[in-house]
């Protein structure tokens, strides 16, 4: 995609100053097959803000023996701190033409052509790794033996109890709090209840945690179509990644496309990991 505006406040205030804002036409890149799609279940859906994770403020803080290697040894350095620039039209547009899934690989319709996102390009991309030497998670059928999540999270928190009510994001420790920030915000993003530990995030703690290798090609594959299929209440993420799929296509190379990034306020920072505290 061809740049133009960036989503700092600084920029926003220089370009409505000095021009007037610049109207996309978003709509030519539906698909023919996809337009009621995008219009009955993308168009009003909200879309999250891209966050990163910033390796060297990661490493300076809590040093470089503890998250830094659990997220070496899933191979996903590269991911957590990709902050490729996007357009949330796009990326509703992406979705609405979302396809064809397999375990590795999908299709998207999009600006009157088909591209089909294969296998062999997660690692040069991303830096993922799949294959059957990893565990493809399948959060709505979590069976590991002698794994209680429970008991599990209990061992995650300050005292060493759970919680009453639900598992609260206050009770964990400092490290366990940034390891659940990076599954929240990055890994698996939610819009919201970002004081509550879902279910799905409590297992992937305990797969990073444990060193279980999980298949992260398959599981993005399967969080896409499950927003995608989720309802008007379903909010897209992902936004970086889309936004490297459609450049590595090169779609809108020829447009200028209002285009943002990752602010401060989405970054795993100094700041950031000190409110964890």
């Amino acid at each position: 995609m061809a740049r133009n505006l960036r989503s700092s406040k600084k920029n926003e205030i220089e370009a409505s100053s000095s021009q007037p804002r610049m109207v996309f036409d978003y709509e030519k890149y539906i698909h023919e097959d996809c337009l009621d799609d995008f219009r009955r279940l993308c168009l009003n859906r909200n879309v999250c803000n891209q966050n990163v994770v910033d390796l060297k403020v990661l490493e300076t803080v809590l040093g470089s023996g503890s998250i830094t290697n659990l997220l070496k040894t899933q191979k996903l350095t590269k991911f957590v701190s990709l902050n490729h620039e996007y357009n949330k039209d796009l990326v509703k547009v992406f979705n609405s033409g979302l396809h064809g899934k397999t375990s590795h690989s999908f299709k998207f319709k999009i600006g009157g052509k088909v591209y089909k996102f294969s296998m062999k390009f997660w690692e040069p991309l991303f830096g993922l790794k799949h294959g059957n030497n990893r565990v493809k998670y399948n959060e709505n059928n979590t069976q590991l033996p002698n794994y209680n999540r429970d008991t599990y999270f209990s061992g995650l928190c300050k005292n060493g109890r759970m919680p009453q009510g639900y598992m609260k994001v206050g009770a964990l420790k400092m490290e366990n709090r940034v390891l659940h920030w990076i599954i929240s915000h990055v890994l698996r993003p939610k819009y919201g209840s970002f004081a509550r530990v879902d279910n799905p995030e409590a297992d992937l703690m305990y797969f990073l945690k444990n060193k279980i290798k999980i298949d992260w090609p398959h599981f993005i594959i399967d969080r896409l179509f499950e927003i995608k299929d989720g309802g008007k209440l379903s909010v897209f993420s992902y936004c970086s990644m889309i936004g490297a799929i459609l450049d590595h296509f090169k779609i809108g190379a020829n447009d200028e496309i209002p285009l943002e990034a990752p602010g401060k306020r989405q970054v795993l920072s100094t700041q950031t990991m000190g409110s964890l505290k």
